[in-house]
């Protein structure tokens, strides 16, 4: 369970940097709180894994790398459920937040679980809310690959069924250097 203001993404030991063609399916319940839950895709940082935290997780890694020297690297957030009214993407474009045009969705974010899925295909990417695709489209700033995770600002949920699988459902070859 994610608490108030957590991020927790895959570490480097699950990750491959070179995957930029993968679905990342997680379902999300909020049980408290102001906003609701946060689905990252397409990261990019050096952070490191801490011990103990499993599952190939690391939590609260924006403190870590470059992004605790303001440098963020996320290139692309879910807010779903914000200020319980309404959802919309994110776009991080060199350290410059803001509302990807065409992702503005009513969605809210009750205590029941939520499907969500994102299919990111190079520069394409597909988002899935409950079942229902809520944009399809493309990014032009040329970041294609990066890591996934999740998080909240201002509520308590908690994440299961987290999956990260290739384009046609199977495992994607993990490159060992």
């Amino acid at each position: 369970m994610l608490r108030r203001r957590t991020v927790a993404v895959i570490s480097d030991d699950f990750w491959d940097d070179t995957w930029s063609e993968y679905i990342f399916e997680v379902t999300a319940r909020k049980f408290r709180g102001k906003n609701g839950v946060r689905i990252f895709w397409r990261i990019n940082d050096d952070m490191q894994p801490a011990p103990g935290r499993g599952a190939g997780f690391l939590l609260n890694a924006p403190v870590k790398g470059r992004l605790a020297e303001k440098k963020s690297r996320i290139k692309f957030w879910w807010e779903i459920g914000w200020e319980n009214k309404e959802s919309f993407v994110i776009a991080d474009v060199r350290g410059v937040a803001a509302r990807k045009k065409g992702t503005e969705t009513r969605h809210k974010m009750g205590n029941d679980p939520v499907p969500n899925q994102i299919v990111n295909q190079g520069n394409l990417m597909t988002l899935f809310l409950d079942g229902e695709m809520v944009f399809d489209g493309k990014d032009l700033n040329g970041n294609k690959g990066g890591r996934v995770g999740v998080g909240t600002k201002g509520a308590t949920a908690e994440f299961d069924n987290a999956f990260v699988t290739g384009l046609r459902g199977g495992p994607l070859n993990r490159v060992i250097s």
